[in-house]
């Protein structure tokens, strides 16, 4: 049996992965699960999930996917759908070689912050899901510990550069 590991947030790994996260809490990174012929399929039962559309078509006009409000039961579904992707499609991460378990606690951090708000959503073909779209908000109540050096500078500088690749945010690498 796989036990889950408890993550406690490190805000001391890197900067640029780390610098807007704001997860106080520790939380469980799950097992993973299984991959079939390169999908993760949907254990839940039918009706465990608000649907938003039974039957959407998209552009490419192939399959219908149904589209399904996600939630904190789909943690690890979706944190590693997340991790996957993210991997796959970046070209940041292609080139820095980076693996799974270099981007998992950032992610499955991004999503603690965002899975518990009903905005998210998971599209599924038939048990196979296909992609998700992740949303977030944040009410006034959030922002001073979201901010606690405020939203704004006192003393701000005009800064116009030759280079805009040319900054801080490389020095991380």
């Amino acid at each position: 049996m796989v036990v889950p590991r408890i993550l406690v947030p490190s805000k001391n790994i890197s900067p640029f992965f780390y610098r807007n996260l704001h997860s106080i809490k520790k939380f469980e990174i799950p097992p993973r699960l299984s991959v079939h012929n390169g999908f993760l399929l949907d254990s839940r039962p039918e009706g465990d999930r608000k649907v938003i559309n039974p039957a959407w078509k998209p552009k490419s006009g192939k399959n219908l996917l149904r589209i399904e409000l996600i939630d904190r039961k789909d943690f690890g579904l979706i944190g590693q759908f997340f991790v996957y992707q993210f991997i796959k499609h970046s070209n940041f991460c292609r080139h820095l070689q980076m693996k799974y378990e270099d981007l998992e606690p950032f992610f499955f951090e991004l999503l603690d912050n965002i899975i518990d708000k009903p905005l998210s959503f998971a599209a599924f073909d038939e048990d196979k899901l296909v992609g998700i779209k992740l949303n977030n908000f944040h009410t006034a109540d959030e922002f001073p510990e979201l901010f606690p050096e405020g939203l704004y500078e006192r003393n701000p500088k005009y800064e116009i550069k030759k280079d805009y690749g040319d900054s801080r945010f490389f020095s991380y690498f």
